[in-house]
């Protein structure tokens, strides 16, 4: 018996219920009217960045679905794309395992994802237990699967899993008064099958998964791209209807989209959230910032971030090893809780916000070596969330010579001479969070050097976490603090709070 039939034979149930939509019923779904017109004029009025989301700085969302069980021992996040090309090492995989992808294509993989041991729960407890003020799933990736029980593709969740593992998570992450993320990559789709219409993405009735079959050359706004415009809107507005995420983030194919959906998303999407009377954001990467005028988006840096301290909010997303889950990763430790806290100091002061990826792997579990890193994140914002939460950027962001170059890695050791500065939104304590404790027990903040700042008026300068009465001296190199021996609970970074009478002073640089 062939892998293809074996599959067809094992869930052919699932594989006989997913036939094809007619195109007319792609989406119901009307675009909502109201106070935005799908016009940029108009959508230029909406605020921008919500206070929620400028006070929250960090949050999770998950790429999870089949990629990760077609490719468990492989960290290729495109799996569904590579495994048609012969020149890749997924193809070779692919038929060393499943067999030709003429025979059996990603369609036929689709079904064998049945993530058995999920709990939303669970992991919305993890979730917050980590500090994270917003968490939620990668809706849909660029395989074009829907994590939701979707009513616009037969290609979901809810018809091979019988769960709605979207919905569970929604009342889930709520339940823990976090706000509710989904993020969208699907955009990327029309050109994501490419190399695989001369095998089953080619075959009549699999349109609604890969596309229709077209050349490299026809773009997203050509005649021939028609339904999956209206599918890539009709997907969107399904889950802002039955979801009502606070906040939508987008991957980097967005970009080629035409502006009439686009225009039709942000409508349906900001007059939404007036219905419910809701502060929402979204973010888009570079490209398509460029392209969006106004400020009603917000930027987003895969892997990186700003360099230098930024006027507007911006997010970096970045995840705990491979995008999707990889057998291998964790498997002997991984000191990643420094070098991740580091990076979020950092681009805190920058006036950026930790979008975090935890992929689970295929039977729907956080792994240890994720939940690990988790709840050191959450152990050191217990101690010192009070410089990061509710807080924003101070007028400098750094000082010392250790780089940080966006990402997970660090491109020099972090000393206690790196400090970073937030301050409070009422401008009376700026804090100070140094990236590693002074072996003498004494730290010098040279920007706050006797000619550079009057500090005559601190009330009072505390380690956070620690209950000893600090001595502090300014002098013409900086303001010395002598700190004392480490507190065992905080071993990673170290906040000081530096209160003032009424406002921080102006710095003189």
């Amino acid at each position: 018996m062939t892998m293809k039939n074996i599959l067809f034979y094992i869930f052919g149930v699932v594989i006989i219920s997913i036939t094809p939509i007619q195109a007319q019923s792609l989406t119901g779904a009307k675009i909502k009217s109201g106070k935005y017109k799908p016009a940029w004029e108009s959508l230029e009025q909406y605020p921008g960045a919500p206070e929620w989301f400028l006070d929250a700085k960090f949050g999770i969302y998950t790429h999870w679905g089949p990629i990760t069980k077609a490719n468990e021992h492989r960290p290729d996040h495109a799996y569904g794309r590579d495994m048609y090309d012969p020149k890749t090492d997924e193809y070779e995989y692919h038929v060393k395992t499943y067999g030709d992808p003429k025979e059996v294509g990603y369609k036929d993989i689709i079904p064998l994802f049945q993530p058995n041991d999920f709990n939303a729960e669970e992991w919305a407890r993890i979730f917050k237990e980590s500090g994270a003020r917003f968490a939620g799933p990668v809706a849909m990736h660029h395989d074009n699967f829907a994590m939701w029980d979707s009513k616009v593709t037969p290609w979901n969740i809810k018809r091979t899993f019988g769960r709605d593992i979207t919905g569970e998570l929604e009342k889930a992450i709520r339940a823990q008064g976090m706000k509710f993320v989904t993020s969208f990559h699907h955009a990327y789709t029309w050109r994501y099958y490419k190399s695989a219409y001369d095998d089953d993405a080619g075959v009549p009735g699999n349109e609604s998964l890969y596309c229709i079959p077209h050349s490299d050359d026809v773009r997203q706004d050509a005649p021939e791209a028609a339904e999956f415009r209206k599918a890539w809107l009709g997907k969107l507005v399904e889950v802002i209807d039955n979801y009502q995420p606070d906040f939508i983030w987008f991957d980097w194919g967005i970009a080629a989209m035409p502006k009439e959906p686009v225009l039709d998303f942000f409508t349906h999407y900001f007059n939404s959230a007036e219905e419910w009377n809701k502060e929402v954001l979204v973010t888009f990467k570079k490209n398509p910032k460029k392209r969006y005028p106004g400020d009603f988006t917000v930027l987003d840096h895969e892997r990186g971030g700003e360099m230098e301290l930024s006027e507007e909010p911006w997010v970096n997303d970045t995840s705990i090893g491979p995008w999707f889950y990889n057998a291998k990763f964790g498997s002997k430790g991984n000191p990643l809780t420094d070098s991740l806290l580091e990076l979020f100091i950092d681009l805190v002061s920058k006036n950026g916000c930790l979008l975090l990826n935890v992929p689970p792997d295929p039977q729907g579990n956080l792994t240890p070596a994720t939940v690990r890193i988790l709840k050191e994140f959450g152990t050191w914002l217990q101690l010192n969330g009070e410089a990061i939460y509710e807080t924003r950027p101070w007028v400098v962001a750094e000082e010392g010579d250790g780089e940080i170059q966006g990402r997970v890695h660090i491109k020099s050791k972090m000393t206690s001479s790196d400090i970073r500065f937030t301050r409070s939104k009422d401008s009376s304590i700026l804090y100070a969070i140094t990236l590693d404790w002074p072996e003498s027990g004494e730290l010098l903040i040279k920007t706050l050097a006797k000619d550079k700042i009057d500090i005559s008026h601190v009330e009072d300068i505390q380690l956070l976490g620690g209950k000893e009465k600090l001595n502090w001296e300014q002098t013409p190199e900086g303001l010395q603090i002598t700190l004392g021996t480490q507190q065992p609970a905080n071993n990673w970074a170290h906040s000081l709070k530096i209160r003032f009478k009424n406002k921080i002073p102006e710095l003189n640089r």
